[in-house]
């Protein structure tokens, strides 16, 4: 049986969540700002508060691995961080998604979340979306234990 816990997005985003950056993080500005809701999968953002930042985490695509012998699966996943509803905060948007690359790039395996290797392509953006937020995608290729 399949559970939620073990849908890729769902591990990606549980490993996410150790950084510390969905809880609080400290702004380009030097100011602490709070918790940034998550989700993995799909996202309704006009559900989404005007005053509040969002992270998606997606798997996209399919197993990159064509040897089904192979214990894992490698597939393409992407970060998509959204600003507030105010055009004042895609500069703090930009440096979240920023710390959050570079948390990737430093932490690129858990054991816990059954992460082999992360690997991250760059920072895309910014991109406005129809609700009138901005957001950067942070493309990521990601092997997982089966």
């Amino acid at each position: 049986m399949t559970l939620r816990a073990d849908l890729p997005a769902e591990r990606l985003l549980s490993h996410i969540k150790t950084s510390g950056l969905l809880t609080s993080f400290v702004d380009i500005d030097g100011n602490n700002q709070g918790a940034t809701p998550s989700t993995a999968g799909m996202i309704n953002m006009e559900q989404v508060s005007a005053d509040s930042r969002a992270v998606q985490v997606r798997a996209q695509g399919n197993d990159q691995l064509a040897d089904s012998e192979v214990n894992m699966e490698q597939l393409p996943c992407s970060v998509y961080v959204f600003s507030k509803r105010e055009l004042s905060d895609v500069t703090i948007t930009e440096g979240l998604t920023r710390q959050l690359r570079e948390w990737l790039r430093s932490n690129k395996r858990s054991a816990d979340d059954c992460i082999i290797s992360i690997q991250s392509f760059g920072l895309g953006g910014p991109y406005i979306a129809e609700e009138g937020r901005v957001y950067y995608e942070l493309p990521l290729l990601v092997r997982f234990v089966l």
